[in-house]
Formats: C-alpha cells, sequence, structure tokens
C-alpha cells in the first residue's frame, strides 16, 4: 500500500509517531557549513531520512547530540505507512463472537 504524507497533520517533525519516515534536507546556512568543513564546495545536499523509535530516531545520520537540530534542516516531510485495518477487524469481531458464545 505504500505512505502517506502526514506532515500536514502534526506541528513539527517533533510529534511524529514512532515508525513514521522524516525525510529532510539541511538548510542554506547548514549545508555551506558542512561543505565547508569537508573541503567538498560540490557535493549535493541529498539531506537524510530518520525513523522515528519510540525512544530517539534511527538515522542515517546521528549528530553529537544524538537527536536531529531541527533548525538545521528545510522541507521537512513525514510519511506515515499505510496499513490494511480489515485483519484487524476481523480478529476483534471473531474475539467478540467467542465472548457472546461464551457468555450466554
Amino acid at each position: 500500500m505504500g505512505f502517506r504524507d502526514v506532515t500536514s497533520e502534526l506541528p513539527d517533525a517533533r510529534w511524529a509517531a514512532a515508525g513514521d519516515v522524516i525525510v529532510y534536507a539541511w538548510s542554506d546556512r547548514a549545508w555551506g557549513s558542512r561543505k565547508a568543513n569537508k573541503k567538498a564546495p560540490t557535493m549535493p545536499n541529498h539531506g537524510h531520512i530518520d525513523i522515528r523509535s519510540y525512544a530517539s530516531y534511527i538515522s542515517d545520520f546521528i549528530p553529537e547530540s544524538g537527536r536531529p537540530n531541527w533548525t538545521d534542516y528545510t522541507n521537512i516531510r513525514i510519511y506515515r505507512k499505510v496499513f490494511d485495518p480489515m485483519p484487524t477487524i476481523y480478529i476483534k469481531a471473531f474475539l467478540h463472537c467467542l465472548l457472546d458464545f461464551e457468555c450466554t
């Protein structure tokens, strides 16, 4: 089924739920600083991907603070996995039938 964009449903990326995928690019200021530090003026700004976990972030880039510094990023988008709710609905209906059968 894929992912759906939930960026507009959240105040900012810190409110992402566990399992949400956060995609972002470096801000011009942060990217200029990183290129200067690496002495690579033509390095492209590919950005980064984080996956929100319950306690922190799983990331392809972990800053020294252990969490993203959101002021360094731009074009932040948050995506949530779309899932099929029908198996859960079927299980709940089956359990409800068992409950009715056992209690009557």
